[in-house]
């Protein structure tokens, strides 16, 4: 069974090609794996911070918010929530981003 891989253009060198692994085409991949030099492209790159839309998500982050102000270890806020470690990763990015709209706001 072959697996389908899509066509992009190379981050390496901008030429379109089957796509490998971490936005490179075959022939660039296997060529910086050679050298060691596939540490200059990431894995896969980093995901935008994402607020909750949903009123359930907007009352967790609210939450998130009251606890991080009784400077609570990111261990115990994820025991407050009843969510994992990475959770709280995640309201702690979209918070910032939240907290950095709001001075953008102020500003203008």
């Amino acid at each position: 069974m072959s697996r389908s891989t899509a066509t992009i253009a190379c981050v390496c060198c901008g030429k379109p090609g089957q796509h490998n692994a971490r936005g490179l085409r075959t022939s660039c991949y296997d060529r910086h794996r050679a050298k060691g030099t596939l540490d200059r492209y990431p894995r896969r790159p980093p995901a935008a911070p994402r607020p909750p839309k949903e009123p359930h998500g907007k009352r967790m982050l609210a939450r998130y918010a009251e606890l991080v102000s009784r400077r609570l270890s990111p261990a115990r806020i994820a025991w407050e929530l009843g969510v994992g470690e990475r959770t709280v990763q995640r309201y702690a990015a979209a918070y910032a981003l939240q907290r950095a709209e709001q001075a953008q706001g102020r500003a203008a």
